[in-house]
């Protein structure tokens, strides 16, 4: 599983803090800066696809919002022309205002349907995303944790 690999590879992050160098009278630790980077450009790599798409779809909120806006636009436009023609003929008036309320009421409800389908989706995406970074915050919070214990040790054996 993906999720694994990225919690192996920031486990092998803390190892490499760990077993670098420290610098003499620092908290400060020494280590390859283009093996460090390496390393983090591969945690990037295998984060899950949902995280990458949680990250893309809320960017593209907005512009999913504005599709379905036009979307509504675009079919209310097509209600108030199919209504004009239809009051052209006036034995079929009152027809024209019942369909012209369905098709609008249709409109409203697809629009609607759409904007909620987008905020779902984006709300789990960004509830999975959530998760795994609280997975990864905790990892990371050991490793600190790990080096300020080492660090102690080491000025006080010193």
């Amino acid at each position: 599983m993906e999720e694994d690999s990225v919690f192996k590879e920031i486990e092998l992050l803390k190892q490499m803090l760990q077993s670098g160098k420290t610098i003499p009278l620092s908290k400060l630790v020494a280590v390859d800066k283009g093996a460090f980077i390496s390393k983090i450009d591969h945690i990037r790599e295998l984060l899950p696809e949902e995280v990458k798409e949680a990250y893309l779809v809320s960017k593209r909120k907005n512009v999913i919002l504005a599709q379905a806006n036009e979307e509504r636009d675009r079919i209310l436009e097509s209600a108030m022309a199919r209504r004009d023609e239809i009051i052209q003929d006036s034995d079929v008036l009152e027809e024209a205002k019942k369909e012209k309320a369905k098709i609008l009421d249709e409109a409203r409800t697809k629009a609607e349907k759409m904007q909620k389908d987008a905020e779902d989706y984006v709300f789990k995406l960004l509830s999975k995303t959530q998760t795994i970074l609280h997975k990864a915050q905790s990892v990371l919070e050991e490793g600190k944790e790990g080096l300020k214990y080492e660090s102690s040790d080491s000025e006080h054996s010193e």
